[in-house]
C-alpha cells in the first residue's frame, strides 16, 4: 500500500449501526465486460465487512445497454450525448453520495472514472485505488486524487478493516 498525504485523506465517520457504502469505480467502456466482474467479486467480499457496494452497472441498466449506447455512438449522436449525460449526473451523484470509492484500473482506457476520481477528490471523499500496475504508469493527475493505492484486493482489505471498523 502507498499512503498518498492530501486533503482527501479523511474517512467519513461511520454512523452507529448503518454501513459504509462503497462506490465501485472503474473502466466501464473499454474493459472486458464492462467491468462488471471485478465489481461483482469486490463487492461480495465488501459485504464481509459489512459495505454496501454501488455497482454502476447494476444501478445504469434502465438508462440503455452497453451494445444501445455503441450503437447510439456510432450512428444516433444526439441520443448517445443524451444518454451520456445522464448517466455522468447518475455517476457523480454516486460519488457525492457514498462514503468512500474504491477504483480498479488495469491500464485500460478510461473516461468517466477520472472525472469520478476528481469529482471524489474536490468533495472531500477517500478514493483508493488497486492496480497491479507500477505508479509511474498511472496517469499523475489521476493518482494525485487517490488516498491509497493498493496492490492487490487484499492489501485493500486488510486497510479497511483497520480503517472501517
Amino acid at each position: 500500500m502507498s499512503s498518498l498525504k492530501g486533503r482527501n485523506t479523511t474517512r467519513t465517520k461511520k454512523k452507529k449501526n448503518s454501513k459504509y457504502r462503497v462506490y465501485l469505480a472503474g473502466p466501464m467502456e473499454f474493459a472486458e465486460g464492462a467491468g462488471l466482474n471485478w465489481r461483482l467479486e469486490y463487492a461480495k467480499v465488501l459485504k464481509k465487512l459489512g459495505m454496501e457496494s454501488v455497482i454502476p452497472n447494476k444501478e445504469e441498466t434502465y438508462l440503455t445497454s452497453q451494445e444501445e449506447l455503441a450503437e447510439f455512438k456510432q450512428n444516433n449522436i444526439v441520443a448517445f450525448v443524451r444518454v451520456m449525460r445522464k448517466l455522468i449526473e447518475l455517476d457523480l451523484n454516486f460519488v457525492e453520495t457514498v462514503d468512500l470509492i474504491v477504483v480498479r484500473w488495469e491500464g485500460e482506457r478510461m473516461s468517466g472514472t477520472i472525472h469520478e476520481v476528481g469529482h471524489a477528490y474536490i468533495h472531500n471523499k477517500p478514493v483508493y485505488l488497486v492496480t497491479s500496475k507500477p505508479t509511474i504508469e498511472v496517469p499523475g493527475w489521476f493518482l494525485a486524487c487517490f488516498s491509497s493505492v493498493f496492490h492487490s484486493l487484499e492489501e485493500l482489505i486488510d486497510y479497511l478493516r483497520q480503517v472501517y471498523p
